[in-house]
């Protein structure tokens, strides 16, 4: 069977969801304990923003790795 660019896109929009909602929960159990207040305290910005970089940069570098060693596995 093969795959259509629809099927791919589809695919990795439901990737893409999933890695947003993964990283919105950790970054948010890890960064906001408790709402008190109707907007976030510059230490919750500044927590979430770290969270959320290191987050992406993750899985930017798995994502690469998971490329490469797919790559020599093809040769």
């Amino acid at each position: 069977m093969e795959v259509t660019p629809v099927q791919v896109a589809v695919a990795e929009m439901k990737g893409l969801a999933d890695t947003f909602a993964r990283m919105s929960e950790t970054c948010y159990k890890k960064c906001i304990p408790n709402v008190k207040e109707s907007a976030l305290t510059v230490g919750e910005m500044s927590c979430t923003d770290r969270c959320v970089s290191k987050f992406l940069d993750v899985h930017a570098l798995i994502g690469a790795e998971l490329n490469s060693n797919m790559q020599k596995s093809a040769q």
